[in-house]
């Protein structure tokens, strides 16, 4: 994995998308452990809920080395500035690090559906 030195705990993320984006609905992309336990999409202010029960570190995975700071992601704002965006949809890669070990890398998606879902009710989104 390219550029492993950049951490987070889980309830930093937790935070980040309960302010930031508490009703942007987002998709887990390749993570199992969360997203076997929220359904997805989720709003920011669930998916919150659900990484805290969750906990943990994470690691973000960065295509260039040395592209972003390595340590400790402790604050809202340095979170902003690791979130990619392409066409108003922010997305961040990510690995859950166990035993101080990266697992496989997964995406935190905005939905590109942002906009239409401002007018469906919630169990419009639940299978």
């Amino acid at each position: 994995m390219a550029g492993d030195g950049v951490t987070l705990a889980a309830d930093l993320l937790a935070d980040w998308l309960e302010k930031k984006a508490p009703k942007i609905w987002w998709f887990l992309d390749g993570e199992r452990e969360v997203s076997s336990a929220q359904a997805l999409p989720a709003q920011g202010e669930d998916l919150a809920r659900a990484f805290r029960r969750h906990g943990g570190r994470l690691v973000v995975v960065q295509d260039e080395p040395g592209s972003v700071k390595s340590g400790d992601v402790t604050d809202l704002d340095a979170l902003d500035e690791l979130l990619e965006s392409d066409d108003d949809e922010r997305a961040l890669e990510l690995a859950w690090l166990v035993k101080g070990k990266p697992s496989a890398p997964w995406l935190l998606v905005e939905s590109v559906v942002n906009e239409d879902a401002k007018e469906l009710p919630p169990e419009a989104w639940r299978a």
